[in-house]
């Protein structure tokens, strides 16, 4: 794996492979560390953005870390793939971080991630 522009060090590396529990061949097997990972359900308790780095040594993380974590790994396994432009449009979690910018829109945008949150996979 190359070392990527967030400077992933051994540790992280290590963690990926112990979460990946196989071979990265398609964007797709990055869920299997997502799904290493656990989910924090009460992130109302202590709430804070992680990075990348912090995300893949914790615990749990929630939806939102969840989010920048598979980005970053996605970036860093898979360069050379690039989200489709129009799916991006339809994902809430895009529409909340990176085009709202009045006040109504940034509420629509949230409640918008929180019922996508809430659906059962």
């Amino acid at each position: 794996m190359p070392g990527g522009s967030l400077n992933y060090g051994e540790a992280e590396f290590r963690r990926i492979r112990e979460l990946s529990g196989g071979p990265f061949e398609v964007p797709e097997d990055i869920r299997r560390v997502l799904d290493g990972i656990g989910y924090m359900e009460d992130w109302r308790t202590s709430y804070r953005v992680q990075s990348v780095k912090a995300s893949l040594h914790a615990p749990r993380i929630t939806c939102i870390d969840s989010a920048i974590l598979a980005y970053g790994l996605l970036e860093l396994l898979f360069s050379g793939v690039k989200p489709d432009a129009a799916e991006l449009d339809e994902d809430p979690l895009v529409r909340f971080l990176l085009k709202p910018s009045d006040p109504e829109s940034i509420v629509k945008a949230a409640m918008e991630l929180l019922a996508a949150a809430a659906k059962p996979n």
